[in-house]
């Protein structure tokens, strides 16, 4: 039997039933709409999509940095102004805005 190609539309269209969108998903899981909304500050979440193509903005970025205190005796610089924290054996460092880190011996 040889093989067919098949065009399937792309997105998921739940404006029709099954049935009237043939070639087209109608029911899917693991998809996240947001209503064209932005992404949340801070999380690194995506922006939203919408069907006529007009999605939201992505959020900004969240970089989070854990290490073991105790096996790190040397000096740490950091700029950004990073959320430093510690939890049972790790410190974490959490910037939600530009920075560096600077590890010395």
């Amino acid at each position: 039997m040889p093989l067919k190609k098949l065009l399937l539309k792309s997105g998921v269209n739940k404006e029709n039933t099954r049935y009237t969108n043939e070639n087209g998903w109608y029911i899917s899981d693991k998809v996240r709409f947001r209503q064209g909304t932005a992404g949340t500050a801070n999380t690194g979440g995506g922006g939203g999509g919408r069907h006529d193509g007009t999605g939201g903005a992505g959020g900004s970025g969240v970089v989070i940095l854990r290490y073991v205190t105790a096996e790190y005796s040397g000096t740490r610089t950091e700029t950004g102004s990073p959320s430093v924290t510690t939890s049972g054996i790790y410190t974490i460092l959490t910037f939600n805005t530009s920075g560096t880190v600077t590890f010395g011996v």
